[in-house]
């Protein structure tokens, strides 16, 4: 199951409507209601990814920014649990993916294998059958 973690930003928004374009089933929750647990789950589990979940552009990260990068990853990650305004949304989580932000290529990650197989196969017939017609193999004189 896919959970988006929102926020009151466009790019939340944006998340939320290309799953349901895509007819992907989620569950959206808001960053308020996201769990201690979830966040600390999430940074271990992507120990690389943890500045990333910062959103520099809050006026609270503004304030820590000159000694963000003295900060230890289990300081990082106690300060995203005791200040929810400092993560960066949509966070998009499945078992073994994270998306932080709305980036429209990342994003497509979350399509089911499946899905991308039969979206690809139905691009490339469209494609040779258009090259074809260019090339007008079909007509015989």
């Amino acid at each position: 199951m896919i959970t988006v973690y929102t926020g009151k930003d466009k790019s939340s928004r944006s998340a939320v409507s290309w799953f349901l374009w895509q007819n992907i089933e989620i569950k959206v929750c808001t960053k308020a209601k996201m769990e201690d647990e979830t966040i600390q789950s999430i940074c271990e589990e992507f120990s690389c990814k943890v500045d990333m979940m910062f959103s520099k552009r809050s006026r609270l990260f503004k304030d820590i920014a000159p000694f963000f990068e003295q900060y230890t990853f289990e300081e990082k990650v106690d300060l995203l649990v005791k200040e929810r305004r400092l993560l960066r949304t949509p966070i998009i989580y499945s078992k073994n993916k994270l998306l932080i932000g709305f980036n429209e290529e990342q994003i497509r990650k979350f399509i089911p294998r499946e899905q991308r197989k039969a979206r690809y196969n139905q691009l490339y017939q469209e494609d040779v059958i258009e090259y074809l017609n260019k090339k007008k193999v079909f007509v015989r004189k």
